[in-house]
């Protein structure tokens, strides 16, 4: 299996061997490439959960609380608030990933759908009804 692709995750007291976003701050950034990624971010899976929520290290607002992932690449949730908030312009590499991967045309193939056998046990409990009284 190979290792996710870390990015976004910023210099800071505890790290000071990673990446300064202010390095990355592009504000002539094409408006449409940025907010397609910038959508392609906030559709990432969520990889781990933590406890407290990330500040900014540009201007101090709390910026989430998870990591995300497309199975290549894994980044902190708050990298989309760096994009739409500071224009923080993501290396090349990412970009042409996160282009390519969105320009992919999807289909939907169900014969194995129809094809598999039921799992079900018990058809009985469609003719049971359950009531929730709140």
């Amino acid at each position: 299996m190979k290792p996710l692709r870390a990015i976004g995750f910023w210099r800071g007291r505890d790290y000071p061997d990673l990446p300064d976003p202010r390095d990355f701050i592009d504000p002539g950034w094409a408006l449409d490439e940025r907010l397609e990624i910038l959508e392609y971010l906030r559709g990432g899976r969520v990889l781990h959960h933590y406890l407290g929520s990330a500040p900014c290290r540009l201007c101090g607002e709390r910026v989430g609380s998870t990591t995300r992932t497309d199975g290549v690449y894994a980044w902190p949730e708050g990298l989309a608030h760096y994009l739409e908030a500071h224009a923080l312009r993501p290396p090349p590499a990412f970009v042409d990933h996160v282009l390519s991967v969105h320009d992919q045309e999807l289909s939907v193939d169900d014969a194995w759908w129809r094809a598999e056998p039921p799992t079900g046990t018990a058809r009985a409990w469609t003719r049971l009804r359950v009531e929730v009284s709140g």
